[in-house]
């Protein structure tokens, strides 16, 4: 998923095109830290205003969750982003990996494609650390490389 964000006002670097992963919930933190204000240890955001200074030292996350329910098929789904790369898990099991550098369209599932199993179990185990970090629990039973497919 690739939702332009752009920005602009006092110090926002404005030849900055960064890749960052960014979300709507980075907004609040950087509105808070804008204006002075301190933000809580319980926001899940992150503040931009070291990656709109184009601070090239800044730490950044190294990956993004997101989750909706289905829109064709009404079910719960997370998706684990890291770098080049997407890993779906539906709330009955089903499993999606998409290389979005070769595939940015997710037309071709590699969640099944044995070559890709390793890569499949550094997404699930990212994806477990991000729900632990936001005190969540897997939703799937079997949330495990031993039920991929």
């Amino acid at each position: 998923m690739r939702v332009p964000l752009i920005l602009r006002g006092p110090g926002v670097n404005r030849s900055l095109d960064s890749q960052s992963l960014v979300a709507n919930i980075d907004l609040a933190p950087t509105i808070r830290e804008l204006y002075g204000l301190a933000v809580p240890e319980t926001c899940q955001g992150r503040s931009l205003c070291s990656l709109m200074a184009g601070d090239e030292n800044a730490e950044w996350r190294a990956g993004l969750m997101t989750e909706h329910y289905g829109l064709h098929e009404h079910v719960w789904q997370r998706a684990w982003y890291c770098g080049r790369w997407k890993f779906v898990l539906q709330g009955h099991g089903f499993k999606d990996l998409y290389d979005l550098a070769d595939d940015p369209f997710d037309c071709r599932n590699l969640a099944g494609d044995g070559h890709y199993r390793e890569r499949r179990q550094m997404m699930l185990d990212g994806r477990l650390v991000a729900l632990q970090r936001v005190g969540d629990v897997p939703v799937v039973s079997g949330d495990s490389e031993a039920s991929a497919g």
